[in-house]
């Protein structure tokens, strides 16, 4: 038995930096602060969630709507606790950008969007196989288009995209969504807000095998791992692990002694 569920993030991270994988994984350690950017991206997804969630319930969700709603969500909590890591930026530097993804979202997709909605921040679980795999995720928003094909949206604010024809996350939940709806294809849909554009691609039931068998021998290899060192990169400063982490030095740049278990 795997224990808990396997993920994206999961596998993601062990292969951004085992030791990282470990604290978090098999040790249990909290996280000992959260990023900006994260902040960010969770107030983006809120306010997304609550308008489509908002014109389903046949209320008028115009563009003043989404901005008052990523204004009210960004100062809940204590907003002085999110780290800002990137010198010469502050924490209304981000809430600018935030500000203009929803707006620029509301007039490039969400006011002429007349899909239907089947799913909001919709959480799953599936089993990968017999041997108490699960695989687990949160599809941001199910859609079903004009032409009956359902679509697997997914929002990133970072500046980085992913290419959805080669998007492990996106393929994985398809999964999920061929089982539920016994679908012949999907569209796989990755919304770059920061960037302003959209990138679709078509996903196959076909394929459904391939990914699952993808899966599967990613997470028997991380099974197998029996050293977990640390993986020094720029990521460093934005870990939640660095403050005991013998490598990053509390959130310093990398090139410490390395450490391995």
């Amino acid at each position: 038995m795997s224990g808990a569920a396997w993920s994206h993030s999961r596998i993601g991270l062990f292969d951004q930096c085992p030791l990282a994988y470990r604290y978090r994984y098999l040790d249990g350690e909290p996280d000992a602060f959260t990023t900006i950017e994260q902040h960010l991206g969770q107030v983006v997804h809120d306010v997304l969630e609550q308008a489509y969630a908002e014109r389903s319930r046949g209320g008028p969700v115009d563009e003043r709507w989404m901005t008052a709603a990523f204004e009210r969500l960004w100062r809940t909590g204590d907003l002085g606790s999110h780290r800002v890591v990137k010198r010469g930026r502050t924490a209304d530097d981000y809430r600018a950008e935030g500000l203009a993804m929803v707006s620029g979202y509301h007039g490039r997709v969400f006011a002429a969007d007349a899909s239907e909605t089947l799913g909001l921040e919709l959480r799953f679980s599936l089993d990968l196989d017999t041997g108490g795999h699960a695989w687990a995720g949160v599809i941001d928003r199910l859609a079903r288009l004009g032409d009956g094909t359902l679509c697997i949206i997914d929002y990133k604010t970072g500046r980085s995209v992913p290419d959805p024809r080669t998007d492990r996350q996106l393929q994985s939940y398809a999964l999920y969504v061929f089982a539920e709806h016994r679908a012949e294809r999907v569209a796989l849909c990755i919304e770059g807000l920061r960037v302003g554009a959209a990138f679709t691609a078509d996903f196959p039931a076909s394929r459904a095998g391939e990914v699952r068998g993808h899966l599967l021998a990613r997470i028997g290899e991380i099974e197998a791992a029996s050293s977990w060192p640390a993986r020094p990169s720029m990521l460093c400063d934005w870990c939640g692990f660095n403050v005991i982490c013998p490598e990053a030095g509390g959130g310093s740049r990398p090139g410490r002694r390395r450490a391995a278990w």
